[in-house]
This record gives C-alpha cells, structure tokens and sequence, in this order.
C-alpha cells in the first residue's frame, strides 16, 4: 500500500457537531478511495492545521482497510478511462441531437 495522493473536497464547518468535516480522496494504486472525516475544532482554527488533522485522519483509516465508510473507485486504469470517454461521447451526442431538434423546431415556428 502506497499513497500517492491525498485530496479534500470542500472542508466545511459542522456546528452541529463543532468541528470540520470533508470527504478525503486517498489516491493508492490506481484507485481513490474516499473517506468522509470529521475533526472537532472551533471556528477560528487554524486552516493548515485542520487540512493536516483530517489528511492524517483519511490515511490512517485508510492503512487500517476494515473502514465501513469509505468508497473506492478507479482512477487510472484504462476500462475505467473507456467508460468515462463512452459517457463523454453519448453525452455529445446527446447534445447535438438535441441541438438539432432545436434548429428545426425554430424553423417549423418561423414558417
């Protein structure tokens, strides 16, 4: 197990539960695993310090491998790349499709 990369979405505040939270993308062999992370902490911490809190909280789950919240997912493997460039190329096609439809709706309501 080797972590090449380890990213937050967005870190926000919790005042339900005081503290932070985000979800940390652990990158780890071609696959990301998401961690959901919470550190209690007041409002006005230091933002350096909480961003190290939470990447040492996600790593540490994550070396731990029995963590029942966490997602996995691919990220470079190449069916993984196929099947994002095959939505990518339906969505296109969706879209012109619909472009067209568009055209000739216009132009059946301008005649």
């Amino acid at each position: 197990m080797q972590i090449e990369k380890i990213e937050f979405d967005s870190v926000r505040y919790n005042p339900e539960r005081a503290g932070f939270e985000a979800l940390v993308n652990v990158r780890d062999q071609g696959e990301t695993y998401s961690y959901a992370v919470h550190v209690a902490a007041p409002l006005h911490a230091d933002y350096t310090l909480l961003t190290r809190h939470l990447a040492r909280t996600a790593a540490t789950l994550h070396r731990a491998r029995h963590s029942v919240m966490r997602t996995v997912r691919p990220t470079s493997m190449p069916s993984y790349q196929a099947r994002v460039d095959r939505i990518l190329a339906e969505n296109a096609m969706f879209l012109a499709e619909s472009a067209l439809w568009e055209a000739q709706e216009d132009r059946h309501l301008a005649a």
